[in-house]
């Protein structure tokens, strides 16, 4: 299931109702699947992640080398 946390995350929050507009644009004319924008935002949801979690180690490493 996409929460609406992980659209919004996908989307932006910079442009957040432009962003919207264009991807519904592409969703409603068929140039864009609604399984694809599913991937997609999973796809970029679970980079985040992973890159949160690297940088998460890094700090952790960095702190125990400082003590």
């Amino acid at each position: 299931m996409i929460t609406k946390e992980q659209i919004e995350f996908f989307l932006g929050g910079d442009n957040l109702e432009n962003s919207c507009l264009t991807e519904l644009e592409a969703l409603a004319n068929g140039t864009y699947s609604p399984e694809q924008f599913k991937k997609d935002v999973l796809s970029h949801w679970n980079g985040q992640k992973k890159w949160k979690n690297s940088q998460l180690k890094l700090v952790t490493h960095q702190v125990r080398s400082w003590q």
